[in-house]
């Protein structure tokens, strides 16, 4: 996926691009989708400390996890605080997936939207199984439930805030 293509997620996610042209592009990173945190500012749940969360947690109980676009995985690591993670380039993007029980694919892999690439979990320093998943654009942090919103909104009703724990 090429400049062009990467720019896209940042119209989409801005939301200057018309309902249906995110789905050209990109696919939802689980089959439903609840959101447990959001981006930004917040009390981490388990120090109570105040930091910035770059992502979105969404609920998954070792779900499927897919590539939200066509590119390539540039990074498959573990540590303490991401556990199992899985960094894929989309030409200027960068799409992110945490806390992963199993990864399936290997560093330099090429991906398609929609494949499989790993399964949700707990791994790294969590409060239970979710799916941490992040953009950054040109090294800059986006809020993915902005570009998660603009995908649901071809099907409405599939991003929803849950209560219960991560």
């Amino acid at each position: 996926m090429g400049y062009l293509s990467s720019l896209s997620a940042v119209i989409v996610i801005l939301g200057l691009a018309p309902r249906s042209f995110g789905q050209r592009y990109f696919t939802s990173p689980l089959n439903s989708l609840y959101m447990n945190q959001a981006f930004g500012w917040r009390i981490h749940p388990l120090n109570g400390a105040l930091n910035f969360h770059d992502g979105v947690d969404l609920k998954a109980d070792f779900q499927p996890v897919f590539s939200i676009a066509d590119g390539e995985v540039v990074r498959v690591n573990i540590n303490a605080v991401s556990g199992k993670f899985i960094v894929i380039r989309h030409g200027k993007l960068l799409s992110h997936y945490a806390h992963l029980s199993r990864i399936i694919v290997s560093s330099k892999d090429t991906v398609l939207r929609g494949q499989l690439i790993g399964v949700s979990g707990a791994s790294g320093r969590t409060t239970g199984p979710h799916l941490h998943f992040a953009l950054s654009y040109c090294g800059v942090k986006l809020d993915a439930l902005k570009f998660l919103k603009a995908l649901d909104a071809v099907n409405p009703g599939r991003l929803t805030d849950a209560n219960s724990d991560k």
